[in-house]
């Protein structure tokens, strides 16, 4: 939004300037694009402040921004906060919090919208077996019908379970890149605890 935000003050100047547009009209366009473009930047800003106050609160290793897209009883796109403790991970929202203690996480899978799309089931199916394949053609849907939106987040895959009951799986849309991402999933308390997957196809990585 932001980079569109800038594409339309820098044209509506550029026409003003050269006379294709009207004096007030480029004006008009001008100010309601840099008010809207300060107005998303404090939003922002306000945030990123609640989660680290949310996260002090806590006294989490790290927090993120997170969409969810699947896994829980909410609606698509419903946005939260991630935590990881110490013991245990957290998803919060509005309307739901789940706690996962560590010991509970099977895996951990890492990827992008965009790989989500071109992969075949079956090798999703081949990184996260105890989930049924039918979750990524959902998941796939959900991606194509919101592209535009999360063609530049990371998917975060967690699986979790009881030993006594069946796995489940929590997949959330992290405002962060996939490297940003890769850097706290590698420098916490999760190594050496959890499996994490990272990049599908042939450059696969595990994280230990």
């Amino acid at each position: 939004m932001s980079i569109l935000l800038v594409v339309l003050l820098f044209c509506a100047l550029l026409l003003t300037i050269t006379g294709s547009l009207q004096p007030w009209l480029g004006v008009l366009i001008s100010l309601a694009s840099l008010i809207a473009l300060i107005l998303l930047t404090y939003d922002r800003k306000q945030q990123q402040r609640q989660l680290l106050k949310r996260r002090r609160a806590l006294r989490a290793v790290w927090g993120i921004s997170v969409r969810h897209l699947g896994g829980l009883p909410l609606p698509l796109d419903t946005p939260g906060w991630l935590f990881l403790m110490a013991g245990q991970m957290q998803f919060e929202s509005e309307r739901n919090q789940l706690e996962i203690p560590l010991q509970n996480i099977k895996q951990i899978l890492l990827t992008t919208a965009e790989q989500i799309r071109k992969i075949p089931d079956r090798m999703l199916c081949s990184f996260l077996p105890s989930i049924s394949c039918h979750t990524f053609s959902a998941l796939r849907d959900k991606i194509r019908r919101r592209d535009s939106m999360l063609r530049r987040n990371s998917i975060l895959m967690l699986v979790y379970g009881y030993p006594d009951g069946e796995a489940s799986l929590l997949i959330l849309a992290a405002v962060c890149r996939p490297n940003q991402l890769d850097m706290l999933l590698r420098h916490s308390s999760l190594a050496g605890q959890v499996q994490v997957r990272r990049r599908l196809g042939p450059k696969d990585i595990p994280v230990v």
